[in-house]
């Protein structure tokens, strides 16, 4: 989806066969008709953007999806060490030339805390931002985030939804 186009000859998710991408990834998919499951691990192999403070940290993680992806190389961000117990050498996952969009088969990967914290203060170095908020300055975003919310959601239904009673 990230990428330029998504193929499915097969018709394994819809009767088109190409569907352009949002185009934010050099990438094309193509949906195939075997599921691929599996725990792997592996380690971060791109140093810049979003990864930059990450270049050889560990991950595990799990893939299922039913595609190949076809990019050029210059961007892989992974390197599978082990996929479903059986060692490999499988490159995965892209990044952007600007570095900030990542796509991968990986789920699971923000289960790494230092993988996960390094990619956050990057994002936070990026907006010029601390990760250090106070506690009052926490409780306003959070305020902030619960007004845009109640502006743009209709509450009563999804009180509704949830099966409980608004209270006003």
């Amino acid at each position: 989806m990230l990428g330029r186009y998504i193929n499915d000859p097969e018709q394994v998710e819809s009767t088109i066969p190409r569907q352009p991408g949002l185009e934010l990834l050099p990438i094309t998919t193509t949906f195939l008709a075997t599921k691929e499951t599996h725990q792997v691990k592996g380690e971060v192999v791109s140093a810049r953007g979003l990864l930059a403070e990450t270049k050889g940290v560990s991950f595990e993680g799990y893939e299922i999806h039913m595609g190949r992806t076809e990019n050029d190389e210059e961007g892989t961000a992974f390197c599978l060490n082990e996929r479903s117990g059986e060692p490999c050498g499988v490159s995965d996952g892209y990044l952007d030339s600007s570095g900030r969009v990542l796509g991968t088969y990986v789920h699971g990967l923000f289960g790494n805390q230092e993988l996960r914290r390094a990619v956050l203060r990057r994002i936070a170095q990026t907006k010029e931002e601390s990760l250090d908020f106070n506690d009052e300055e926490r409780e306003d975003e959070y305020d902030q985030l619960a007004d845009h919310i109640r502006r743009n959601l209709d509450m009563d239904l999804v009180y509704a939804i949830a099966g409980l009673e608004r209270k006003k």
